[in-house]
């Protein structure tokens, strides 16, 4: 027998996304960070040019691709492709920070003026990054988590898209959140007198 799955459970929604439910945020993310990839390469490309930096970038774009089709597909196994971007991100970041944190070194071309105060800002951006990418990867894995109950519940393959399950989207009004086959008390019908 199938597992009772519930889709308003409280652990779908995410506090710093305006308490949205997984699915618009896995979406607003998916949104949000191809935009950005895109123009970043675009970026990277024109001022690089280099063959290794273009398909880093190349990668990068289709891994966000792949949660921008994840997103309103719902296929779980296209997640993975972002969710393992994410840790190499995060990962790489991390290794910066460290390696500047144990007396690396930056070129001296990168800076110049105040080299402490570069220093300082330069580790602050980069943990600022690395906490936004570490809830970007959050997201990810708790829509990844949210498919995978769902179609567990459904009894779903693992590549098989769940959009025509028999889930639907939350309503959420005054704090109360109803699904979409429930109606909202302030929705019923009000019964009339004899006419």
């Amino acid at each position: 027998m199938p597992a009772l799955f519930d889709p308003n459970h409280p652990r779908y929604y995410h506090t710093l996304c305006v308490g949205a439910h997984v699915t618009k945020a896995a979406r607003a993310l998916a949104i949000i960070h191809l935009l950005w990839a895109v123009v970043r390469s675009i970026a990277v490309i024109a001022i690089s040019g280099d063959i290794l930096v273009i398909v880093l970038q190349a990668i990068d774009v289709l891994c966000m691709f792949s949660l921008l089709l994840a997103a309103y597909y719902e296929m779980r196994l296209l997640i993975v492709p972002y969710i393992l971007d994410e840790a190499v991100t995060i990962s790489g970041h991390s290794t910066t920070v460290i390696y500047l944190l144990t007396g690396g070194e930056i070129p001296s071309d990168h800076l110049k003026g105040d080299h402490q105060g570069h220093r300082i800002a330069g580790y602050i951006f980069i943990i600022c990054i690395i906490a936004i990418n570490v809830y970007f990867f959050k997201i990810a894995v708790n829509f990844l988590v949210f498919l995978k109950n769902r179609a567990e519940s459904d009894g779903k393959s693992a590549g098989e898209s769940v959009q025509n399950s028999n889930y639907q989207e939350p309503y959420v009004a005054t704090g109360h959140v109803f699904p979409c086959s429930q109606a909202a008390p302030w929705n019923t019908p009000v019964l009339q007198g004899p006419q």
